[in-house]
Formats: C-alpha cells, sequence, structure tokens
C-alpha cells in the first residue's frame, strides 16, 4: 500500500476515533440531553458515580431553569471544585465507604406536595443513585431495587416510614450458545431455581456466583459488625 495513502488512513482513523470519544464524554452526552430544557418548578439535581462532577456541570450550564439545590456524590479525587446551590461530597467507589452512606441519605429528600385541587402532603422523595451500590464477579453485574414501605395510621392521618430493605438482582451472561444470553434475574429467585434442580435454566457457576454476590450485597447494606450490635 502506498505510503502516503496509509497515512492518510490513519489520519481519518484518529479523527473518527477522536471526534467519537468526545460524542459520548459525560459532559457532552448531559448537554445534548438537556438542551432547550426548561422545568415549571424547582429543580433538584442528584448525580452519583465517577463522572457526576462533570455531568452536574454540564447540567447547570445546559438547563434553562437554574438549579436550586442538589448533591453530587463522586470518587475521591474527581471533584473539580465547588458548584452553585450544590453540595460535593467524594466517597468511596465502586466500594462505598461511610461517606458513601452519609450522603446517600442526604439524597433522600422530605418535602410538602401539592396537588391540583389546591390539597397537600408531606411525601418522602429518594433521588436514583446510578451504580451507588453494585459490585461483579465472574461476568455479573449485582445490584439492588429499594423496598420502602409506609404505613399510614387513619385516624390521625400520619404516614410513617416502616420498613426498608431490597432486592438483589443481577445482569446475568449465561454464554453465546444460549437462547437468551443477557438476562436480567431476582438473584433469590435464580437461586431458588436451581436449588429446586432447574440445572438447565441456572447453571452451577452461575448458580455459586449468584450466592456470593447476594453474600457481598447483604454485607454492604447491612454490615455485619453494625447487625452485631443492634
Amino acid at each position: 500500500m502506498d505510503k502516503m495513502l496509509k497515512t492518510t488512513l490513519r489520519r481519518d482513523a484518529e479523527t473518527i476515533t477522536a471526534s467519537a470519544i468526545r460524542a459520548v464524554l459525560p459532559d457532552a452526552a448531559v448537554q445534548r440531553a438537556l438542551k432547550g430544557i426548561r422545568f415549571p418548578g424547582r429543580v433538584i439535581l442528584v448525580a452519583a458515580g465517577k463522572a457526576a462532577w462533570q455531568m452536574a456541570h454540564a447540567a447547570c450550564a445546559a438547563l434553562e431553569t437554574p438549579v436550586t439545590q442538589g448533591i453530587v456524590i463522586t470518587k475521591y479525587g474527581h471533584a473539580r471544585g465547588a458548584l452553585p446551590r450544590l453540595r460535593i461530597v467524594e466517597a468511596g467507589h465502586p466500594i462505598p465507604d461511610e461517606n458513601s452512606f452519609s450522603a446517600t441519605r442526604q439524597a433522600v429528600e422530605r418535602r410538602t406536595v401539592y396537588a391540583s385541587d389546591g390539597s397537600s402532603k408531606e411525601a418522602v422523595i429518594a433521588y436514583s443513585l446510578g451504580d451507588y451500590c453494585t459490585t461483579e464477579e465472574g461476568g455479573v453485574n449485582a445490584s439492588l431495587i429499594l423496598n420502602l414501605e409506609f404505613t399510614r395510621d387513619h385516624t390521625s392521618g400520619v404516614t410513617t416510614l416502616t420498613d426498608v430493605g431490597y432486592t438483589p438482582i443481577a445482569t446475568v451472561d449465561f454464554g453465546p450458545e444460549a437462547k437468551q444470553r443477557y438476562a436480567v434475574v431476582n438473584m433469590d429467585d435464580a437461586i431458588a431455581l436451581y436449588e429446586s434442580n432447574y440445572y438447565d435454566r441456572i447453571p452451577e457457576e452461575i448458580y455459586q456466583t449468584l450466592l456470593s454476590l447476594r453474600e457481598k450485597l447483604a454485607d454492604t447494606v447491612f454490615p455485619k459488625e453494625d447487625s452485631e450490635t443492634k
């Protein structure tokens, strides 16, 4: 191949690669998604993850409605300074630490909400925290769904948070030969399937991985030392 042609092809490939990388950078993606958007009320921003600061910075610049308040939870060393009306917290990632849990509690807000008829009531809002609590092993990515139970006293009309739990879930790669290679499963259900002898649906290797990941998630959400002191 002609040397000049090789040089041209290489330059074109590098240009295409650089353009593709710029197009998917967190801040650029956020700016495209929020461009021209205006919200009618208060804007509360919650960002979590390694790119949280970059995305929050981009959101503040892109939104036509000013951000009222919010919190940014990012990995140690990834914050690049203060952002207007936002609290910046650096915490453990991907393994959460005390700062992770403390910041997460700040991302749950109690506020008064109003109905179309003008009536109001107290509400609790839990904001999405991205991959705040995820772990991976053997090609299986595990996370959880937060379960909150609220009970209302019909005499007083007061609603209280009476129980907090979670459902462990996992994204499983069953391999290229499987009819459905990737699937999101309830870990408890998948483990129960294997233990009910459905080996064709849950292979032993995946079963063992799910057992390990479920234990890790349990210790992350409810650490053993905390359980022993209660």
